[in-house]
């Protein structure tokens, strides 16, 4: 049943604060989820590449998805490390993996500010998936 809510975090934007702190924001987009296992083939498959796939998120529109690399749920955050759709249902699955850390360290700098989730720079999260 798709009763749970998740957030998907779009792409990280850097702004600075007053104090020339930065800023980082995410767009962040409310879905509606099914929360579901991982298969036996998929988490063995995905740890012969080096991943540990925990969870899987299934949206019931497609449409809802646009690429978002991280997902948080209950409060934890999910690295997403695949997708699963089929042309016959609009629905789409997220599999993903639990992450070390929050956020992820943008790879480019936008001064734009959109809304969305806020921490400064110096509060990023550590860990080996972070970043």
């Amino acid at each position: 049943m798709y009763d749970s809510i998740a957030t998907l975090k779009g792409e990280p934007t850097v702004t600075y604060d007053t104090y020339g702190n930065e800023v980082i924001t995410y767009q962040d987009n409310q879905v509606y989820v099914m929360p579901r296992g991982v298969y036996n083939a998929e988490f063995y498959n995905a740890a012969q590449a080096g991943l540990h796939p925990s969870i899987t998120f299934e949206l019931t529109n497609r449409a809802d998805y646009h690429g978002e690399k991280l997902i948080e749920w209950n409060g934890v955050y999910y690295n997403v490390i695949r997708t699963d759709w089929t042309a016959q249902r609009d629905k789409i699955s997220l599999i993903c993996e639990e992450r070390i850390g929050k956020y992820v360290a943008p790879t480019t700098a936008s001064t734009s500010s959109t809304g969305g989730s806020t921490l400064i720079g110096s509060e990023l999260g550590t860990g080996s998936n972070n970043g």
